[in-house]
C-alpha cells in the first residue's frame, strides 16, 4: 500500500464518497465547521485520480449547505445525490435533491 494524498482543511471533513466512473476514481466529501456541537455544512470538495497513484487538486464545488449522499451511475451518466440542509435555530430539515447536472457542471464534467 502506498500513500497517495493527504487533505488538511483545518475543519471537520465528513461523508467521504468514492466512485469509479470511466476508469477514474472520484472522491467527494463535505467540509463542516469547526464546532464540535454544531452541524455546519460548508463546502463540498471533489478530487479524482489523474493516473499513476496521483490525485487532482481539490475542487470546491461551491454548493454551501449541501451534503453529498450518494454517487450512482445511470445510463452511463454519473449522478450525485445531495442532501440540502436548512437550519432553523436547532432544527435541521433535510431535503434530498438530485442536483447531478449542476454538480457535474461545477466539477467540469458534462
Amino acid at each position: 500500500m502506498t500513500f497517495e494524498k493527504e487533505i488538511k482543511l483545518g475543519t471537520d471533513a465528513r461523508e467521504p464518497r468514492f466512485c469509479v466512473y470511466k476508469d477514474t476514481l472520484r472522491f467527494l466529501f463535505f467540509e463542516s465547521g469547526s464546532s464540535l456541537t454544531k452541524f455546519e455544512p460548508h463546502n463540498i470538495w471533489n478530487a479524482e485520480t489523474v493516473g499513476d497513484g496521483k490525485w487532482s487538486a481539490l475542487v470546491d464545488v461551491n454548493l454551501p449547505g449541501f451534503v453529498p449522499w450518494r454517487m450512482r451511475i445511470n445510463n452511463d451518466t454519473l449522478l450525485y445525490q445531495l442532501i440540502m440542509v436548512l437550519i432553523y435555530t436547532s432544527l435541521a430539515i433535510k431535503e434530498i435533491c438530485d442536483f447531478s447536472k449542476v454538480l457535474m457542471q461545477k466539477i467540469g464534467h458534462q
